[in-house]
């Protein structure tokens, strides 16, 4: 089990630093599923892989967090896994990253916006010529 990475990862090379030695097993399995296995015509092993990558980020927050920084650096991989895939790859790279948010989810939620007390916007103040003007200007 790793510790939570406060300050994320920012590159693969930061991630096996930080996640130690499992962290290379996690990219290569990772790799496999979402390079490789998502592009094959048989599909009937991808549940299995599906329970096998969970199993493998449930004991390794970096991991977590590294596929989901990984996965918003690389947007357009992230939207046709989500969007142009079958629907069994979709379900599958749904799981995954569904899984991932959940376990960061755990460590970051103390962090987000309170919805019973949200943010007060900046006052906005008029300029001479009658823009507005933001007091953060």
């Amino acid at each position: 089990v790793t510790e939570y990475p406060d300050g994320g990862v920012t590159s693969e090379a930061e991630a096996i630093a930080v996640g130690g030695p499992a962290m290379t097993v996690v990219t290569l399995a990772t790799a496999f599923v979402l390079e490789t296995l998502v592009e094959s015509k048989d599909k009937e092993s991808m549940p299995e892989w599906v329970t096998k990558i969970k199993d493998i980020y449930a004991n390794n927050i970096v991991a977590c967090v590294w596929l989901l920084q990984s996965l918003m650096t690389h947007r357009s991989k992230l939207r046709e896994y989500l969007l142009q895939f079958p629907t069994a790859t979709r379900k599958a790279v749904a799981q995954i990253v569904s899984f991932a948010l959940g376990r960061v989810a755990e460590y970051e939620r103390s962090s987000y916006p309170d919805p019973a007390h949200p943010p007060t916007p900046a006052p906005v103040a008029q300029r001479a010529g009658g823009e507005a003007e933001s007091k953060g200007d």
